[in-house]
This record gives structure tokens, C-alpha cells and sequence, in this order.
């Protein structure tokens, strides 16, 4: 079936996919949580191998091949959710609680001046920690990936994943302590 499949044959496809759809999509609802994505990766998944079945070897079975493509996608997703998560986590800590907030909408002049105090306040909150989280950190929050800080600062890249960790959970700890966060 799968060399009809190379050939062409879309019948042939499909009742492959028919035959290891429902394996998969389970397994991606388990690591998701949300079958709606699942959904979406598994139909990536096949799109991809049905693109790619001509390089497909045998030497492992076809549903060994999907599994490890569909792992792929998944990791991929949960790391990036995670990394979104983590920075909104981070973000909404410093959504400080200014009182009594008026009716009206602060003005685009206010907004500013909010947004530059938590940048502020940011800054000096990442000058308190120690360098060994506060280096790795600022240069995460700047937009490099943890191999190529890995790299700068020539430690291992479980390293650099460790202290950019311990970094913001100092930080959420500063913000929910009060320590250096300004009062109205």
C-alpha cells in the first residue's frame, strides 16, 4: 500500500492515514490537552509524510515514521507555548496595582510614562539579582535563544536554562514581595 501511495495513488493514502489517524490523534490530545490542536498537528503530520513518502525508507514501520514526525510537531508546539507562557507569567507580574483606577482611560502621554516606570523598574530589578541569572536573562529578554547565550557566555546550555529560570522566579518573587516595585 505504501509503495502505491509513492506512486501516486490517493486511495492508497488514505486508508493509510484512515488506518493510524485515530492512534495519533489520541497521542496528540495526551501531550496537548486540546483536541482541536491535535487536530491540527495530526493533519500536519500527514501532509508532511504524504510530501516526504518518497524518502520514507522502510526500515521502520509507517506508523513508527508518523509517531516520530507527529513528536516533532509536538515538541515543538509545547516548547513554544511554554516560552509564551513563561514571558506572560514574567510580564503580568509586573502589572502593578495602582489603586483605585478612574472611569476614563489613561491618556497615550500616561500610558508612556506607565510603560517606561516598569521598564525601569525592570532594569533595576534585573541590576539587583546576581550576574549569574541577571547576564543570561537580559540577553534572553533580548531576543537570544538559550544555545546561542550558551555559547557566549561559553556554559552549558542546561545551565544557561537553569539560571534564566531561577532568574524569573526571582523576579516574580521581587514583584510579589513589593521589593523595588514603586508605589503610586
Amino acid at each position: 500500500m505504501i509503495d502505491l501511495a509513492r506512486n501516486g495513488c490517493s486511495a492508497s493514502f488514505g486508508e493509510l492515514t484512515r488506518r493510524n489517524y485515530d492512534a495519533l490523534h489520541h497521542w496528540c490530545v495526551r501531550f496537548m490537552g486540546d483536541p482541536d490542536e491535535a487536530e491540527d498537528v495530526v493533519q500536519e503530520v500527514f501532509l508532511d509524510a504524504y510530501q516526504a513518502l518518497s524518502r520514507f525508507r522502510g526500515e521502520c514501520r509507517l506508523n513508527t515514521w508518523l509517531f516520530t514526525i507527529a513528536k516533532c510537531k509536538v515538541s515543538k508546539l509545547i516548547r513554544e507555548r511554554s516560552r509564551r507562557d513563561r514571558h506572560r507569567t514574567l510580564f503580568s507580574s509586573f502589572d502593578f496595582d495602582v489603586g483605585e483606577i478612574p472611569d476614563h482611560r489613561p491618556t497615550q502621554e500616561e500610558e508612556l510614562i506607565r510603560q517606561e516606570q516598569r521598564r525601569v523598574t525592570l532594569a533595576e530589578m534585573l541590576e539587583s539579582l546576581p550576574d549569574k541569572y541577571a547576564v543570561p536573562l537580559r540577553l534572553s529578554l533580548q531576543g537570544m535563544v538559550k544555545r546561542e547565550i550558551a555559547a557566549h557566555l561559553n556554559r552549558p546550555e542546561g545551565t544557561v536554562k537553569s539560571r534564566i529560570w531561577r532568574g524569573i522566579e526571582l523576579l516574580k518573587r521581587k514583584a510579589r514581595d513589593g521589593n523595588g516595585i514603586p508605589t503610586p
